[in-house]
C-alpha cells in the first residue's frame, strides 16, 4: 500500500478592463487576486490492485 499526501491550490487574477470593472460594479464582485486551495493535506492510499 501506497500513501500520497496532495495539495492542489491555484491563483487567479483578473484583467482589468472598462467592461469588467463595470462588471464587476454591477454584480458587487472584488477584482483582487485570490487563492482557491482544492485539496490541502489530502491522503490517499492506494493498494495494489487499485
Amino acid at each position: 500500500m501506497s500513501k500520497y499526501i496532495i495539495n492542489v491550490s491555484f491563483q487567479t487574477r483578473v484583467n482589468k478592463t472598462t467592461r469588467t470593472l463595470e462588471i464587476a460594479e454591477s454584480f458587487g464582485l472584488g477584482l483582487d487576486e485570490k487563492e482557491w486551495t482544492l485539496y490541502d493535506n489530502l491522503e490517499l492510499e492506494v493498494k495494489q490492485g487499485d
